[in-house]
C-alpha cells in the first residue's frame, strides 16, 4: 500500500491575518484503502480518535479526488441554529449536496 504525503506548512504574519483569511497548509496526501488515518506523522494538534473526536479552531477545505470516506461531525445544533449562527457572524450559509465527479 502506498502512503504518500507532500505537504507544505506556511507561516502567516500580522499583515496576512488582517486579510481575515490565511492559508496555513497546502499539499496532498494519498491514503490507501484500509490504511490507518491519520498517519503517525500527522501534526499532533490534528491527531484524533474516533472515540474522542477533535475540535479544530479553523476552517478546512478538503478535496477528495478518489474513493470515499465519511466525515463525522458532532454538533448538537440543528441546521437552522447553525445557519443563524453563520448569519450573525456576517457569513452566508451555502447548502450543498456533494456529488461524486
Amino acid at each position: 500500500m502506498e502512503t504518500s504525503a507532500h505537504i507544505k506548512y506556511l507561516l502567516a504574519n500580522e499583515q496576512d491575518n488582517r486579510w481575515g483569511v490565511v492559508v496555513t497548509t497546502t499539499g496532498y496526501q494519498i491514503i490507501e484503502p484500509q490504511t490507518s488515518y491519520p498517519p503517525s506523522n500527522h501534526p499532533v494538534r490534528y491527531l484524533f480518535s474516533v472515540e474522542k473526536g477533535r475540535l479544530l479552531n479553523e476552517y478546512q477545505l478538503i478535496y477528495i479526488s478518489r474513493g470515499d470516506g465519511q466525515f463525522v461531525i458532532s454538533d448538537p445544533r440543528d441546521v437552522g441554529e447553525i445557519t443563524a449562527a453563520l448569519r450573525r457572524k456576517g457569513l452566508q450559509p451555502v447548502m450543498n449536496d456533494y456529488v461524486r465527479v
